[in-house]
């Protein structure tokens, strides 16, 4: 009973591909509870998905949901057919996807991005997605005024961004710099 596991995820974990880090991703075996906690998802065999291609059942194969895989924000799902039992893996820019035809299981297992048609290369560890190369947000002479700051992280989820900060002043100038 899925119901005694509320947000139960465990394993499926992601990263880069190291044939084509560019377009693919490996995810791992694992369990999960779908997103209404009403069923239990397995991934039972690891997975190779191509985010820059259509999806297809199976590994090697597309995971996109619907239309040309561009820049910005990818959700990838855990999805399962409840008649059959396969379990499979889909990609989308929305965070509700289009399923494929008899797939009514879905489960947000990570997010990623892309730039310049490349899958922002990452690691996780267990719930915590860091990027590979440091990426510099913003970098510009300070301004009197308070500045909001877009971060470079996955978009239309609530994320905890571990960030480093760093203020250069000018000699004997009186700057103040506060964080919240």
């Amino acid at each position: 009973d899925a119901s005694f596991f509320p947000g139960y995820l465990y394993g499926l974990v992601l990263a880069n591909n190291g044939s084509d880090a560019a377009n693919d991703l490996n995810i791992a075996t694992g369990v999960a509870t779908d997103d209404t906690n009403a069923f239990i998802m397995k991934l039972s065999s690891a997975l190779i998905k191509q985010v820059d291609a259509a999806w297809v059942v199976g590994t090697n194969q597309g995971c996109g949901d619907t239309g040309a895989i561009g820049d910005g924000t990818f959700h990838i799902y855990l999805i399962r057919r409840s008649d059959t039992g396969v379990s499979d893996i889909l990609c989308s820019a929305s965070l509700t996807p289009t399923m494929p035809a008899n797939y009514d299981q879905k489960r947000r297992i990570g997010s990623l991005l892309r730039a310049s048609s490349t899958n922002r290369p990452f690691t996780q560890i267990n719930d915590q997605f860091l990027y590979v190369t440091p990426i510099a947000s913003y970098n510009t002479t300070p301004v009197a005024a308070s500045t909001a700051i877009t971060m470079d992280i996955p978009n239309g989820v609530v994320f905890e961004a571990l960030f480093r900060a760093a203020l250069n002043t000018a000699s004997g100038a009186s700057n103040a710099v506060v964080f919240f």
